[in-house]
């Protein structure tokens, strides 16, 4: 009996064992590594594939005078709400990463928003104006004061794209060193 025909006997013994892996186990790892990378391009600053694209700078760090908020890196913040909404779950023989937060999409793909200004946005906005001018309020100016009385009816957006989920030839390469590895060892059993 030749090595060949040994190692196919072998293989064919180790069959369920290695569909248990395609459908439960690896799906289970990958969606672990899956998440850490993705959540990893929050830490970095931009997207890994092919190489880091680093995300355009965020308004708030482009500020002169330095915020609370310009502390923090590029989609990250004190809550870390889109950070952390990044999950994945194992599926019979996929995994899937997804977040379910409203404005993530806008964020990982990037577009234009259109919103109306509201009645409740203006009242707000010069309540605003008014606690931070105090008494001088009628007098001085603010952005606040002008988003109260502008005339336009909306406001739009322009978000660049700054994608943190997606295909990336960096994690489809850990997952394949994975698979490789894995079932190297299922077959040396």
């Amino acid at each position: 009996m030749s090595r060949i025909q040994i190692f196919l006997g072998e293989l064919k013994g180790r069959t369920a064992e290695i569909e248990k892996y395609v459908r439960e186990t690896f799906p289970r790892k990958a969606q672990k590594v899956a998440v850490d990378h993705f959540r990893e391009n929050f830490q970095q600053g931009g997207f890994v594939d092919g190489g880091l694209h680093p995300w355009p700078e965020p308004q708030r760090r482009k500020k002169k005078k330095p915020t609370v908020a310009s502390q923090y890196k590029t989609l990250l913040s004190g809550r870390n709400n889109l950070y952390e909404s990044v999950r994945g779950r194992a599926e019979d023989g996929r995994a899937v990463i997804s977040t379910d937060v409203e404005y993530a999409a806008i964020h990982n793909e990037g577009g234009t928003i259109n919103h109306p200004i509201s009645r409740n946005m203006r009242v707000k906005a010069y309540e605003t104006h008014i606690k931070k001018k105090g008494g001088q309020h009628r007098t001085s100016n603010s952005m606040w004061k002008g988003l109260a009385l502008t005339k336009r009816t909306s406001y739009t957006i322009k978000m660049p794209k700054r994608q943190f989920i997606g295909n990336s030839k960096e994690l489809d390469d850990k997952l394949l060193a994975m698979a490789e590895k894995d079932l190297q060892q299922i077959i040396n059993q």
